[in-house]
């Protein structure tokens, strides 16, 4: 069975799906364990993309317990932080800010927020002329998060 070869006849087709054929191809925290499982429920497929979907359903998004916090992830497991959430806590992966930049739910323009990183960062000195404090700057990173 050959997996990236599926993948690149669709990656072909839609740039969504070809970021997520590359999301899964340069995942360096996949172990082998894991790896083979997903090759072996998608052997035999032709369309990857339905594949990958039947995949996420019965074993991340359907399943009890996603695959993603069970023994045959556990290569890529983080620490204690991450196995002790208990089951009221959310893990969030933010893929794209677009609906929060959309929807003005930023405490601060884009742009802004991108230079008050690069201050907090040392990439720039805090500007003499600008009408705000270091402690602002925190705040808005704080509301951003």
């Amino acid at each position: 069975f050959d997996l990236r070869r599926l993948m690149d006849e669709h990656r072909t087709r839609d740039w969504a799906w070809a970021a997520r054929a590359d999301n899964l191809l340069w995942e360096e925290r996949v172990g082998t364990d894991r790896q083979h499982g997903y090759e072996t429920a998608l052997a035999g497929a032709t369309n990857w993309q339905k594949a990958h979907n039947a995949f996420l359903q019965s074993r991340i998004y359907g399943a009890d317990l996603p695959e993603t916090f069970t023994l045959v992830n556990a290569s890529a497991r983080l620490g204690e932080v991450v196995t002790t959430v208990g089951c009221k806590s959310w893990l969030v992966r933010i893929e794209s800010l677009a609906y929060a930049v959309e929807h003005r739910l930023l405490p601060r323009p884009v742009d802004q927020l991108r230079d008050h990183l690069d201050i907090l960062r040392g990439r720039h000195p805090l500007p003499d002329d600008l009408d705000v404090t270091m402690e602002d700057i925190e705040a808005s990173m704080e509301a951003l998060v």
